[in-house]
């Protein structure tokens, strides 16, 4: 909540907008892309934490290893998605360096490497063997997308982040590290409400990486039991990107070329009609 009190002050330090003008864009003013920066704080309070109190740390399944590696995997997206917030990174750029990112933080600590399939409606397990590996890779990538697509509105990415925590807590799944983030989203939402602040790049990228490695790595403990209960978590933000992939390459486009058909969009193109 410090944020929330000092808002002015570390906006003018961290001078990253979302700027007016380009016909995508439905706010009227040039607004402080903080999001990012709110989640990361409480991140990284998190992260100190687990390594260096030592009560607090043994409630966690986390080595030095891992942490440093998370820390540093959570960190890079968010330094890439401020970089694109502030100079907009080419799509295919921005692609890159997320996969290079990714792969080398699943060569280094393979729990957050996909090894099976698991299904509620499939007894068989479905062994990836070699393909663990890419799939694991591909799965990161979907969703970092999906969610940084699903991003558009008001208080839209936020509740349904705040949802996905819900659900880790009543699945006691990294339980106070969802109750810190929970506490951070709200806090964003509370100024985004306002109009004083929208997620960026940098928001939607750091609570996807970390939604999708607090998943994977437990899945991989079997806490998350079924793949399909993972799809099922995440199937919202999953079908926009599908239809958006979908329209673009049926008229002829890139499926990561930027457009006005967007939910959020046709939502508002509705609710105007209406008004």
């Amino acid at each position: 909540m410090i944020i929330y009190f000092c808002f002015d002050y570390i906006n003018s330090i961290i001078n990253i907008y979302d700027e007016i003008g380009d016909d995508r864009k439905i706010h009227k003013k040039r607004t402080p892309l903080l999001g990012g920066f709110i989640i990361l704080i409480n991140t990284s309070l998190f992260l100190f934490l687990i390594n260096f109190e030592t009560k607090f740390n043994s409630q966690f399944n986390l080595n030095l290893q891992y942490t440093i590696i998370f820390t540093m995997m959570f960190l890079l997206h968010f330094i890439l998605g401020a970089y694109d917030d502030k100079f907009d990174l080419k799509a295919s750029y921005k692609l890159f360096f997320i996969t290079i990112i990714i792969s080398l933080s699943i060569f280094y600590i393979d729990v957050i490497a996909i090894k099976e399939i698991r299904l509620s409606f499939y007894d068989p397990v479905i062994n990836l063997n070699y393909l663990s590996y890419f799939f694991s890779i591909f799965c990161y990538l979907i969703f970092l997308n999906a969610y940084n697509m699903y991003d558009g509105i008001n208080l839209q990415n936020g509740i349904y982040a705040i949802a996905i925590f819900l659900y880790f807590i009543l699945n006691n799944i990294e339980l106070f590290f969802s109750c810190v983030l929970i506490l951070a989203l709200i806090n964003f939402l509370i100024l985004n409400y306002r109009n004083q602040t929208f997620m960026g790049d940098s928001g939607t990228m750091l609570i996807s990486i970390i939604v999708s490695t607090i998943t994977i790595y437990n899945y991989n403990l079997n806490k998350i039991v079924y793949a399909d209960e993972i799809f099922l978590l995440m199937i919202i933000p999953g079908l926009e990107i599908i239809r958006l992939f979908a329209l673009r390459l049926i008229e002829g486009n890139s499926p990561f070329k930027p457009d006005r058909n967007h939910l959020h969009h046709l939502l508002i193109k509705e609710y105007s009609l209406i008004k």
